[in-house]
């Protein structure tokens, strides 16, 4: 043979002669008949391989007991023996082993194939090839090189009377075994047919080369794929067993744990992957079964998204693309199915789904992507949840349908837990004008007669005294909180306001406001009412939660006239209005200024003002009163100890602000299994419980309220004036003796910088002032260490030049002009002890519009005169003052 191949390399034999020499040679075989082995000589193309041949022979293993299947004779090897044994006696050298000669002449090693070197007539009912799809042709159609398999049609029709399933499926192993791992071969050669007809009134024949041949199509269509749980299929009718199969259709399909390359997968027909309708059919078809998951199944919808994400946009054609996705969108939202993993509600509509967490406003009425701060699903699936309907975030369409579906539940209950919260985001949303179309036309806000009006039809109440004189004559909207809080909503919705219906005649003495120590200590003991609710009505605590109530309370404000007296004219379409005249009150809460009126002949903590301040917290009103009247009767911090340990109280139990209503996800398996080994870690370190953290607040957006209160960021110290300080029986006039202009914010030249300290809360007065008095003692030189929050220790701010001076620095604050403040006992008590070292900083100005100012007043017990009878309160005390800083806008 090596002779042969030479002498065609040097082209002195034709390479025609290979094919002669194969088609001319017959080669010793066997066969099995009867269980008798019978020899012949057959042509190498009809003869396999007998497992003497090498261990990878396992055709005869694969046709065992099928007749007329021929094996190659082991007589060659005896043959190689000899052979061998001649070549170590120094004979000429063999080059070619017999196997390798025999596989050049086309001895198979797997199943063999055999085209038809002639032309085949077929008709239009011959179903041996109703596979081809024929033309219209009136002289008759034709197939050239058709490919079949008579050994494979063999073995299937044997092991289709055989009951041996154990056996069956061996053979049909081997046989995809030995299929997938030739099918480069077989794909080149046998997998295709050229088909002829002539064309009607033509005079020649046409032809088109198919995708396919009668050994293609038997493997096709025979069921001979084992299948994984038993049995055997179609390639059509199995998928190949992958994770990804298994969580995108379950056990809804058939599978084969067969495994092979894709090209031989796809010839056969073999599912690698499901179509979308298949995958969306199981996905309605799981929802059905699993209305309420209480396991996490995030796992197998990651994959299914992500294939639907995937498919769309596989589609090339804008058009279709885009019906596909109309039709997926219309699917996912009438049947519900965008899943979450929570505790409450799984199944979810993607209209009814925002990328972003907004369940602090709209607890579980919706579903949230981000949960904690994290998102469920990856950000590369947002753009097909976009295409599903999902949006970022709530605007005012989605608000609407919102409070639609409360109305269509019929609970004005449920609907008051979330309207309110609805109407503070849609507030919002307004204010940020996002440039939305609104329309406010829809019956969808609640009144407090129970029916639902649009904003035309409706009153919104800005005082609660007015509700309880006039709400039986008009529809006045349901609101448990002040109309301030979303009072651009109302304006811009179109809601009328009651108070512009009623004429309201006040009369008022002179105001003075109240601020300084005793507003703080006003706030501090309305603050506790919070933890008071908590252990007697924790429904009701949780509501005013809900509604903000105890945020409003840092916000309040104190004012003092020596009367109250309130006329009311309520102005409807009836002829004559209601009038309700010469209402004399003790004190006057304000709803919509968010202040206290008091009249100076009640005391700011006394039984009148805590009934008015009692009816910010309806519905606990009744509840709150004689809490808070108890309150306001201690006299110092121990007796305010005493009485709120009465009530199982501790001083540090102040209410803090919490989201609406928490939303659990259902933990996957592996967060199950690390929670466990976390557990079991921990019991065998047996470690010391860590002593209890403050409990962390939720990271919130940047506040976009309306600030009423300036920005310390805003301004620069601009000037100091100095003063002489005198006692007033001297009777010197204070008037400043110098005046400093300050250069960037500070004296001098030299650059001195502030610490970095967190932003302050722009509605709270006290840390405004206090920020800006550490300011100012940075700029002179020294270091502010801000102690206003430790309990009776008699002073703000501890400020100091490193081993030299040392103040002891109290801090009075007024947003407007500065007035009447108090010093505590023991405040009074810690300026008797320090004299010249104790400080009071009075800042007034802390209003938006006005610049803020310091005066500052050292040794209080040296200049001032308390007024009488026995509080230390200050109204006359502009003779101390040793310093004036002014503050400038940037």
């Amino acid at each position: 043979w090596s002779t042969i191949e030479s002498e065609i390399k040097n082209k002195k034999l034709s390479s025609d002669i290979i094919e002669q020499i194969k088609g001319s040679l017959m080669l010793k075989a066997f066969r099995y008949k009867d269980s008798n082995k019978i020899d012949e000589y057959r042509s190498p193309c009809e003869i396999y391989f007998s497992k003497r041949y090498g261990k990878s022979e396992v055709m005869e293993d694969l046709f065992e007991g099928i007749e007329d299947i021929y094996f190659l004779s082991p007589y060659y090897l005896n043959r190689e023996k000899r052979e061998i044994k001649k070549k170590k006696r120094g004979r000429q050298k063999v080059e070619y082993t017999w196997k390798r000669f025999f596989e050049i002449l086309g001895v198979w090693s797997f199943p063999i194939v055999n085209k038809d070197k002639n032309e085949i007539d077929i008709g239009w009912s011959d179903s041996q090839y109703e596979w081809v799809e024929r033309k219209s042709s009136n002289w008759g159609h034709k197939v050239e090189g058709d490919c079949k398999s008579l050994d494979i049609e063999k073995l299937i029709e044997f092991c289709s009377k055989s009951d041996n399933k154990g056996e069956n499926q061996k053979r049909m192993e081997l046989l995809w075994e030995s299929l997938s791992g030739n099918w480069k071969l077989y794909d080149a050669k046998y997998c295709s047919c050229e088909y002829k007809w002539h064309e009607a009134y033509a005079r020649y024949w046409s032809s088109k080369i198919l995708d396919s041949s009668s050994f293609l199509e038997v493997l096709r269509n025979a069921c001979w794929v084992p299948g994984k749980g038993g049995g055997f299929h179609k390639p059509s009718e199995v998928f190949i067993d992958t994770k990804k199969n298994q969580l995108l259709l379950e056990n809804e399909v058939k599978y084969t744990i067969l495994k092979a390359n894709e090209t031989f997968l796809k010839d056969l027909g073999v599912r690698i992957e499901p179509k979308i309708e298949e995958v969306i059919d199981h996905l309605k078809a799981y929802r059905e079964k699993n209305p309420h998951l209480k396991e996490n199944k995030i796992e197998k919808m990651k994959v299914i998204y992500d294939f639907l994400q995937d498919k769309i946009n596989g589609i090339e054609d804008s058009d279709d693309r885009d019906s596909n996705i109309q039709e997926i969108k219309e699917i996912f939202n009438e049947y519900e199915l965008l899943y979450l993993p929570r505790e409450d509600k799984a199944w979810w509509k993607p209209t009814h789904v925002f990328w972003r967490d907004f369940s602090e406003t709209l607890g579980t009425l919706r579903g949230y992507i981000e949960y904690n701060r994290s998102l469920i699903y990856e950000e590369r699936l947002k753009d097909l949840f976009l295409l599903l309907g999902i949006v970022e975030k709530p605007l005012l369409k989605e608000c609407f349908d919102i409070l639609e579906d409360l109305k269509a539940m019929g609970d004005l209950d449920y609907c008051k837990k979330f309207a309110p919260m609805i109407y503070t985001y849609i507030n919002e949303v307004i204010k940020q004008d996002v440039g939305e179309e609104k329309n406010w036309d829809g019956t969808v806000f609640l009144s407090e007669k129970g029916q639902f009006l649009c904003p035309l039809e409706l009153y919104y109440s800005d005082n609660e005294e007015y509700k309880n004189y006039f709400g039986e004559k008009v529809e006045i909207l349901w609101l448990p909180f002040s109309w301030n809080n979303i009072k651009n909503f109302l304006q811009i919705a179109g809601f009328k306001k009651l108070s512009k219906n009623i004429s309201i005649v006040k009369k008022f003495g002179d105001l003075k406001e109240i601020e300084g120590d005793a507003t703080n200590q006003l706030i501090q003991r309305l603050s506790f009412i919070g933890s008071y609710l908590k252990k007697k009505n924790v429904e009701l605590y949780g509501e005013l939660q809900k509604e903000g109530v105890f945020k409003r309370i840092k916000e309040l404000q104190a004012y003092e006239t020596p009367k109250i007296v309130l006329d009311y004219l309520l102005k409807i379409d009836n002829p004559e209005p209601v009038i309700i005249n010469n209402i004399e009150k003790e004190a006057y809460l304000s709803n919509e200024e968010d202040r206290i009126y008091k009249s100076s002949l009640v005391n700011l903590f006394s039984t009148p003002v805590a009934k008015e301040l009692s009816k910010l917290f309806v519905p606990a009103e009744d509840d709150v009163f004689p809490f808070l009247d108890s309150l306001f009767g201690a006299n110092g911090e121990d007796e305010l100890n005493e009485k709120l340990r009465y009530f199982g109280i501790q001083i540090t139990d102040v209410s803090i602000e919490g989201p609406s209503e928490e939303i659990k996800l259902i933990p996957s398996a592996e967060e199950v299994e690390q929670e466990l080994e976390t557990e079991k870690k921990g019991e065998e370190l047996k470690s010391p419980p860590e002593p209890p953290t403050k409990p962390q607040l939720p990271i919130s957006e940047p506040d976009v309220r309306r600030f009423d209160l300036i920005d310390p960021d805003e301004f620069v110290l601009d000037t100091i004036e100095e003063h002489t300080p005198y006692i007033k029986t001297d009777g010197m006039p204070n008037v400043p003796t110098r005046t400093v202009k300050l250069k960037k914010g500070h004296p001098g030249t030299d650059k001195r910088e502030r610490k970095p300290r967190k932003r302050v809360n722009r509605v709270d007065a006290e840390a405004i002032a206090l920020e800006i008095v550490m300011r100012f003692e940075e700029i002179e030189g020294r270091e502010p260490d801000d102690r206003h929050k430790q309990q009776a220790i008699g002073y703000d701010i501890y400020s100091n030049t490193t081993g030299k001076e040392e103040r002891f620095i109290e801090v009075k604050h007024f947003r407007g002009e500065a007035g009447t403040w108090e010093l505590t006992p023991h405040q009074w008590k810690k300026a008797e002890q320090e004299e010249d070292k104790y400080f009071v900083y009075v800042v007034s100005g802390l209003r938006e519009g006005n610049n803020p100012i310091i005066e500052i007043i050292q040794d209080p017990i040296k200049y001032l005169t308390p007024d009488p009878p026995v509080q230390k309160k200050f109204s006359n005390w502009k003779n101390g003052i040793i310093k004036v800083i002014k503050c400038q806008k940037v």
